[in-house]
């Protein structure tokens, strides 16, 4: 939930390289501003916002765009969305919860799916260029989810992830992206 310029700063400065943002559009479906007020992920203030316009013009300068289905609708339907809209890569898919619940069972099924269907080992799942895991702000998730094989983390904490990153086993297995890399690629160094 980065959905004001202040949030923008802090999340860059903190040593994020991706950002969430919620969009809330009006009812003729133009986009009108950035906000996902209460309830909130624990910890965390929910209620800044910005236009759209002012939202975008900075982001225009620092980000690349993709597509990103996340939640729970069955990978099949997932599938034939991107194939009906004619998406055939930056195809990113995500799943998580608020961080205020407990993290596993099902969370942890749905990830792995993800994965098995980015690595092709799920007969006719060939949508997903890139898996993620969101709302992990602990060390040990974050380890566990990158360990499971995500290509991203989503967190409140961007500070956490880069310790994860740093730590032996973690280190050795993934890398922070960099500004060169595509963001539609898998990074295999």
């Amino acid at each position: 939930m980065v959905n004001s310029l202040y949030d923008v700063n802090v999340f860059l400065e903190d040593g994020a390289n991706a950002l969430q943002a919620d969009v809330t559009f009006s009812p003729n479906g133009r986009a009108q501003h950035t906000y996902h007020g209460p309830p909130c992920d624990c910890y965390r203030s929910c209620t800044r916002d910005s236009t759209i316009k002012d939202y975008l013009n900075k982001l225009r300068r620092e980000t690349s765009k993709g597509f990103d289905f996340g939640g729970w609708e069955p990978l099949t339907k997932i599938g034939e969305a991107f194939a009906e809209l004619n998406i055939t890569e930056g195809r990113w898919l995500g799943s998580g919860t608020s961080n205020c619940l407990p993290y596993g069972g099902a969370l942890y099924e749905r990830l792995q799916a993800i994965v098995d269907c980015r690595e092709g080992t799920i007969p006719g799942c060939n949508f997903v260029d890139k898996g993620y895991a969101y709302n992990l702000d602990t060390q040990s998730v974050i380890g566990r989810e990158i360990r499971l094989g995500v290509d991203a983390v989503i967190t409140n904490y961007p500070s956490t992830a880069l310790e994860v990153l740093k730590a032996g086993d973690i280190g050795r297995l993934v890398r922070l992206a960099r500004v060169g890399d595509s963001p539609w690629k898998r990074i295999v160094d």
